[in-house]
């Protein structure tokens, strides 16, 4: 359907965008915990898949910094 966007129609994008943070709110700790202990570092090369609302993609860029991608 025209002017779908991510699977959600226009009416229901600031309901969306409500749950992805809210998944970020509850879930961000839990994952940057995992990601420290499995030794995501400055100078890394990472990938994130299924980006959610981002916060996972910004604090891993900020964690692999300039030297990393």
């Amino acid at each position: 359907m025209a002017g779908d966007r991510y699977g959600t129609p226009d009416d229901e994008l600031e309901i969306e965008r409500i749950r992805l943070d809210k998944l970020a709110e509850t879930l961000d700790p839990y994952t940057f915990e995992a990601l420290l202990r499995a030794g995501i570092a400055p100078g890394h090369d990472v990938l994130e898949a299924g980006a959610g609302n981002g916060s996972v993609a910004v604090w891993m860029a900020d964690t692999v910094g300039p030297t990393g991608s």
